[in-house]
């Protein structure tokens, strides 16, 4: 897997379950078929997924009920911070007779899971908040082993920049309100808008995001809005940025226009909202063209915020529709300069 370091050997494991088994199974020497303790193999044009063809690692679990084939790859904790892998996923399209496989991906206290059918592909991107020393990758059978020809086709493990305040994870603590009124973090929805956690979304651009995603809608009305306050926010006197990602909601259809991001801040107890981006346009959803992309915020606090407890406004404005804004947050967070 480029860009996360060279593994250690891949066990093939009988496990069971959502339990961690142990390390009874045979130790795997990369690149050769060991038939009923599982294998790993490195395949340069002999894969076909989805249709398309290509290198990539061929995992096989072992051949037992639940059998599983783990990789660990160790980390450089010399580096800080939260880091995201990307990764391309998938079952061969000849593998009929599989009742499908479990990818599991593992680091510090996050612990993801993929369920992947045959010739089914994924792009999927696995948020990690505080990574440990190792990144644990694994596929894991069903009721049955049988023909359970997995592959990842890519993947690279990126750094983020550390977080102060992650304001996903902190999403409950927020304020929420909209133009009807305040609005409970995973209430009903409806036409007063809706602010939801979940585990994971499908996004436009053809992945699947893994961690604390949160999703938002404005009021259904054309001078709607949606916006979320975290307050007592402390900022070091070295400063601070608010990264974010956002991105529409997979099957968004409407072109006609998009939605208004404003980012603003105040120190705790004053009532001036100071903005640091105002109105910024994020896109007309064009499955053809660049609009389809993500939508990243880097923005620099102010001098006059460091050192001090202040609050964050976010807020998502209709633009004159609200039809379909469904607005998911990838990542946002106060981190360090």
């Amino acid at each position: 897997m480029p860009g996360i370091g060279q593994p250690r050997p891949l066990p093939g494991i009988a496990g069971s379950g959502s339990a961690i088994p142990d390390l009874s199974g045979a130790e795997l020497e990369p690149d050769r078929f060991a038939g009923p303790s599982g294998h790993v193999i490195l395949q340069d044009e002999r894969m076909s997924v989805a249709g398309s063809e290509g290198r990539g690692l061929y995992l096989h679990p072992r051949w037992v009920e639940n059998g599983l084939v783990r990789g660990i790859y160790p980390l450089d904790t010399t580096i800080d911070g939260p880091r995201t892998l990307y990764a391309k996923i998938g079952m061969a399209d000849d593998a009929s007779g599989s009742d499908g496989v479990e990818f599991r991906f593992r680091s510090g206290s996050d612990d993801f899971s993929v369920p992947i059918s045959v010739g089914e592909f994924q792009k999927v991107v696995l948020d990690f908040a505080d990574p440990g020393d190792e990144l644990v990758v694994e596929v894991v059978a069903g009721g049955s082993a049988t023909r359970d020809w997995a592959y990842i086709a890519d993947g690279w493990l990126v750094p983020d920049a550390p977080r102060l305040h992650d304001l996903l994870a902190r999403a409950a603590e927020a304020n929420w309100e909209s133009e009807a009124g305040s609005l409970a973090v995973n209430g009903s929805g409806g036409p007063g808008g809706e602010v939801s956690t979940s585990s994971r979304r499908s996004l436009h651009d053809g992945q699947r995001y893994y961690g604390r995603p949160l999703f938002t809608h404005p009021s259904w009305d054309g001078e709607g809005f949606i916006r979320g306050t975290w307050s007592g926010l402390a900022i070091p006197a070295s400063g601070a940025f608010i990264r974010g990602a956002l991105g529409w909601a997979k099957g968004r259809r409407v072109r006609d226009n998009g939605v208004l991001i404003s980012v603003s801040w105040r120190e705790s107890g004053d009532n001036n909202w100071m903005p640091i981006m105002d109105n910024a346009q994020y896109g007309l959803n064009d499955e053809t063209g660049p609009a389809n992309d993500l939508m990243y915020i880097e923005l620099a606090l102010p001098g006059s915020a460091s050192g001090k407890d202040i609050d964050i406004r976010v807020n998502v404005d209709t633009e004159g529709s609200a039809a379909q804004d469904w607005i998911t947050w990838t990542k946002l967070a106060v981190t360090s300069a």
